[in-house]
């Protein structure tokens, strides 16, 4: 991957910034389906984003990034 951000910079980011850089910059993995939400899998270096889709709205309400490959279990 061509980009050198880390896991704590992710973390520092606006919503907005966060968003815009696994648009630009990850990996789509998958995606899994909840009750009013999809959320969608993007790897981006050697961390994991889930970005919760809104399904009504398709905006997404939560980015969560983590390190820890037992969080892809509901994949």
């Amino acid at each position: 991957m061509n980009t050198s951000i880390t896991f704590q910079d992710f973390k520092t980011m606006s919503h907005h910034q966060r968003y815009k850089s696994i648009r630009l910059h990850g990996t789509y993995l998958m995606s899994r389906d909840k009750e009013e939400q999809c959320v969608m899998l993007f790897q981006l270096n050697d961390f994991y984003v889930e970005a919760y889709i809104e399904k009504s709205s398709g905006k997404a309400n939560l980015l969560r990034c983590f390190k820890n490959s037992y969080e892809l279990y509901p994949y």
